[in-house]
């Protein structure tokens, strides 16, 4: 593929991450979510226990954000914090906390499966395998792997 052509499509797909990222940012806005209670109550919605460290580096919000959104949820009763291993904390979302994320993220995760399935339907899994081997190469040449 020739230099040229091959900055084009890094431009397209660039473009297409900002737009899903954009999307996400623009329906938590329309359903008074801010962004990053959105993606931690989408983390914390897989019934595990989360820490804070681990939610910070794996959906890359501040730990300062994370900490101030967690004690929102757990002062609202939606989430709780145990002790794991006698220091170290772990979140995870009380019933009412479940009850909350369902009815919040509810009409997002419909969004995404309706989507997933008309895009698999034309394209097979292979799009979201690609990707994914995109985003690990992309941190790995970056050095900003895990």
């Amino acid at each position: 593929m020739e230099l040229n052509e091959t900055i084009r499509l890094i431009m397209r797909l660039d473009n297409a991450v900002n737009r899903i990222n954009g999307a996400y940012y623009l329906w938590a806005r329309r359903h008074s979510l801010k962004e990053n209670m959105l993606t931690l109550l989408y983390a914390l919605d897989d019934g595990e226990r989360h820490t804070q460290m681990q939610l910070a580096r794996d959906w890359l919000i501040p730990k300062t954000t994370v900490n101030t959104l967690v004690k929102e949820l757990v002062d609202g009763g939606y989430a709780a914090l145990t002790f794991a291993d006698g220091k170290t904390k772990e979140i995870s979302l009380t019933a009412s906390g479940e009850a909350y994320a369902k009815q919040a993220l509810g009409a997002l995760y419909r969004a995404e499966l309706d989507t997933t399935e008309e895009v698999v339907a034309k394209h097979g899994d292979g799009f979201v395998r690609a990707l994914s081997e995109y985003a690990d190469l992309l941190c790995k040449n970056l050095g900003t792997d895990k």
